[in-house]
C-alpha cells in the first residue's frame, strides 16, 4: 500500500503546471544568479520565487537561502550551483539537485504516514529526506560527501546504499558506491578542495571514471525501458482487478529507480558540461575528451527523459483502467443485490 501510494505521488508530480514555485529566497548576500529557460534572471531579492527546472548560482563570498512553504531551508554558500527539479505532488517535495560546492539542508518532519518522497540529488548520490539536518559538498569532479547533523537519511546510488545517523559522515566517488567516512578530520571545505585538486592532477582519470559512470546508467535505463514497456502491456491487456493489482505493484518498484537515475543522469551531465568549460583552452585533448563524455551524457538523460515521461503515460493509463474495471465491478454488485428477491433465497421449509 506504501509504495502505491508513493507511485501516486510521483506520477501526480508529472500532471502539475510548470509555474507552481517550489521555494523562495528568504535571506541573501553578494551575487545570486537564477538561469531560467536558457537566460539570467540577475535581480534576485527575499521573495523572489523559485521555479520547477530553475538553476541557483552564488558567486564568491555570497550566500543565499531558499525556504520551501512548510519552513524547510536550503542554504548555498559561495561558488555553489543548485537545480530545482520537477515539481512533486506537493512544493514541499520538489527535489534538490547539488551540481557543484557546499550547501545546507534543513528538512522539517513530514506529518505521520506522509508517503511523499523529498530528496537531495548531487551527481553520485541520493539522500532520501523525512527530516534531518545535513551540510552537501560537491566537488569539481563530482564526488560528493554529506554529514549528517540531526535525524538520519537513506544515501544511495546505482552502486550502493548507506543507512546514515546524525553525526556520520558517507561520500561516493564517480562510478562507486556510497561509503561511510568519519575518519577525515578536516572541514567539508577542506574535503572539497583536496577533491578540486585531483581534476588538475589526474583529469584523464577522472574522465575515465564518468565513462564509466555514462555506460552504467546506459545499461540501467534500458532495463528500466523494458520493464516500462512490460508494464505498458500489461495495463492494456489486464481485464482483471486482480491482474492490475500486480501490475501496480510493479508500478511501485519501478517509479523511485526510474525517478532518481533521471535525476543522477542530468546532475551528471552538468557536471560534465562544466568540467568541459573549464578545459575549453586546454592544449592536451582533455577538453574533446570531456565533450565526447558531454554528448553521450545527454544520450542518457534524453533517454531517461524518455523513460522518466512514459512511465507517467502508463501511470495514467492504469489509473484510467483502475477506474473503469472497479465502476463495472460495482454496476454488477448493483445488478445482483437489485434483481435479487428475498423471497426466492429464502430456504424451503417442508
Amino acid at each position: 500500500m506504501k509504495k502505491c501510494l508513493c507511485v501516486c505521488a510521483f506520477m501526480a508530480a508529472l500532471l502539475l503546471p510548470s509555474w507552481v514555485y517550489a521555494l523562495e529566497v528568504s535571506f541573501l548576500t553578494g551575487s545570486v544568479v537564477i538561469e531560467r529557460d536558457g537566460s539570467k534572471l540577475t535581480k534576485v531579492n527575499v521573495g523572489t520565487k523559485i521555479l520547477s527546472n530553475d538553476i541557483v548560482k552564488t558567486g564568491k563570498k555570497s550566500l543565499v537561502n531558499m525556504t520551501y512553504t512548510d519552513g524547510s531551508e536550503i542554504r548555498m554558500t559561495e561558488n555553489s550551483t543548485v537545480k530545482i527539479g520537477r515539481m512533486a505532488a506537493d512544493s514541499d517535495s520538489a527535489p534538490s539537485t547539488v551540481i557543484a560546492g557546499i550547501v545546507s539542508a534543513k528538512f522539517t518532519k513530514l506529518a505521520k504516514g506522509s508517503e511523499l518522497r523529498r530528496g537531495v540529488y548531487t551527481p553520485t548520490t541520493v539522500a532520501a529526506v523525512r527530516g534531518t539536518e545535513f551540510t552537501v559538498a560537491v566537488s569539481e569532479t563530482g564526488d560528493s560527501r554529506i554529514e549528517l547533523t540531526e535525524g538520519s537519511l537513506d544515501v544511495h546510488n546505482p552502486y550502493g546504499q548507506v543507512p546514515l545517523e546524525a553525526g556520520h559522515k558517507v561520500q561516493a566517488s564517480v562510478a562507486g558506491d556510497p561509503t561511510e567516512d568519519n575518519e577525515f578530520a578536516g572541514t567539508v571545505a577542506d574535503w572539497k578542495n583536496i577533491k578540486d585538486e585531483s581534476l588538475t592532477t589526474d583529469p584523464s582519470g577522472r574522465g575515465d571514471q564518468y565513462k564509466k559512470y555514462i555506460n552504467d546508467l546506459s545499461v540501467r535505463n534500458a532495463k528500466n525501458t523494458e520493464k516500462i514497456t512490460s508494464l505498458e502491456k500489461g495495463v492494456n491487456g489486464a481485464k482483471s482487478k486482480k491482474t492490475l493489482d500486480s501490475t501496480g505493484k510493479e508500478l511501485s518498484t519501478i517509479s523511485p529507480d526510474v525517478e532518481d537515475d533521471y535525476y543522477l543522469g542530468d546532475a551528471a551531465h552538468e557536471a560534465i558540461s562544466n568540467i568541459t568549460d573549464r578545459f575549453a583552452k586546454d592544449k592536451t585533448g582533455m577538453h574533446d575528451k570531456f565533450l565526447q563524455l558531454k554528448e553521450e551524457s545527454n544520450k542518457v538523460r534524453e533517454q531517461q527523459q524518455r523513460n522518466f515521461e512514459a512511465l507517467q503515460a502508463v501511470r495514467a493509463a492504469y489509473k484510467k483502467a483502475y477506474d473503469e474495471i472497479m465502476s463495472k465491478h460495482k454496476e454488477n454488485k448493483r445488478k445482483i443485490k437489485e434483481g435479487t428477491s428475498l423471497d426466492t433465497v429464502k430456504p424451503k421449509i417442508e
